[in-house]
């Protein structure tokens, strides 16, 4: 009997790009920022925004009807195109989105992922306390460009599993401790627990 890895993949800065949505619609509502630069912070410091700015682009996102099933994927994904549940390896892909009007994070999520890499049924869970879920579900391995959920996750699961960060300009500062590994993409995450 062959062991399939269980593995915990965020979705926003991992496999679709959120960043450039993100950036397009401030841009659309308040002319910010001026260049095309990714975020050099969790608080989008260098896109010149005020609090109450932002404040308004999340809210727009949250008004708006299925706003998640408009993200395009980003780049070096291709590998997970496809994937079915009898592959080397079962996806669970955990997210914190916000809810938005129309269907729920969950549903947008999973339609997402069956239309741009042809997953059926692919599993959505929707969870602000990464860490504890990874350990309930018992993962090999887990990516995430957020440095905190790496930290929650490595927390709970160590050793027990393989924790990724995913390169991005908004962690491009944070030194990863013993445990946290960088992947420059998720191609490049899916290689290396491969050959584990």
């Amino acid at each position: 009997m062959v062991k399939r890895l269980k593995l915990g993949i965020d979705l926003d800065g991992v496999v679709s790009d959120f960043d450039g949505a993100f950036r397009a619609l401030c841009k659309e509502m308040f002319g910010k920022p001026v260049y095309n630069d990714g975020p050099s912070d969790w608080e989008w410091s260098n896109y010149g925004l005020t609090s109450s700015e932002k404040e308004a682009v999340w809210d727009r996102i949250a008004g708006s009807k299925n706003w998640w099933l408009r993200l395009s994927p980003l780049s070096d994904t291709e590998e997970l195109r496809g994937c079915q549940w009898d592959d080397w390896y079962e996806p669970i892909f955990i997210t914190s989105r916000v809810p938005t009007l129309g269907a729920s994070v969950a549903r947008q999520s999973a339609e997402w992922l069956e239309t741009h890499y042809r997953i059926d049924l692919p599993t959505v869970l929707v969870a602000s306390n990464k860490g504890e879920l990874a350990n309930a579900l018992q993962l090999d391995a887990f990516i995430d460009d957020k440095p905190e959920n790496c930290l929650d996750v490595l927390h709970w699961t160590y050793p027990r599993g393989e924790v990724f960060l995913q390169d991005a300009s908004h962690n491009a500062a944070f030194a990863a401790p013993t445990g946290i590994h960088r992947a420059s993409s998720l191609n490049n995450f899916l290689r290396r627990i491969k050959q584990l």
